[in-house]
């Protein structure tokens, strides 16, 4: 089963941040590529937000879930604790720390992160599966295989013609997402399994 990451995933980025920090004299020779590898992390994760919000993305759909209020102010508080957090090593240390700047860097990208919010419920097509995910967890069943799909406010299931059901917990769905995500799978894959709200 596939992993769906929201700004969970970067509380261990923090933390090693952190701890990278204060062994710095010890892994300096590695310690700036790491960072400059997490600043193209973050970097990624903005493009792909600004293509979701432009409509680049033609199989997916993003819904709302329940952890979505949480991951919203996410990216601003572990921002800010980056940011200011740089700034104070960049103001009371004797010189300019390289590890610092990127600190600060870092910081902003997460507080543009944080305002370019996109649902966390995602429902793609891909490779002849259909695949939905949430911050818990994620179901990819190919398309063939499917027969009935079940939309509920905090749940969808997937049902398979063998009578085999996947659960996709968590959802925080309203009478206009039943109409988008039916209206998106019939659009993609027509009539080919029965869809009910």
């Amino acid at each position: 089963m596939e992993k769906q990451y929201t700004y969970y995933r970067y509380i261990p980025l923090v933390i090693s941040l952190l701890n990278i920090f204060f062994l710095s004299k010890y892994l300096e020779p590695y310690l700036n590529y790491f960072i400059v590898l997490i600043v193209l992390m973050l970097v990624w994760d903005i493009y792909e937000r600004t293509q979701y919000r432009r409509n680049k993305k033609e199989n997916e759909i993003r819904i709302e879930t329940n952890f979505d209020d949480v991951a919203k102010i996410g990216p601003f508080i572990i921002g800010a604790f980056l940011f200011f957090g740089g700034l104070a090593f960049l103001y009371y240390s004797d010189s300019t720390n390289l590890v610092s700047q990127l600190l600060v860097a870092i910081g902003f990208l997460f507080f543009v992160i944080g305002f370019l919010p996109i649902p966390s419920g995602v429902i793609k097509i891909k490779k002849g599966k259909l695949r939905f995910k949430n911050a818990n967890n994620s179901e990819a069943i190919n398309i063939e295989k499917v027969k009935r799909i079940e939309f509920r406010k905090s749940n969808i299931l997937i049902i398979e013609k063998n009578h085999k059901v996947h659960i996709v917990n968590y959802m925080n769905l309203i009478e206009k997402d039943y109409k988008t995500i039916k209206e998106f799978l019939i659009l993609k894959l027509g009539n080919s399994f029965e869809i009910l709200p």
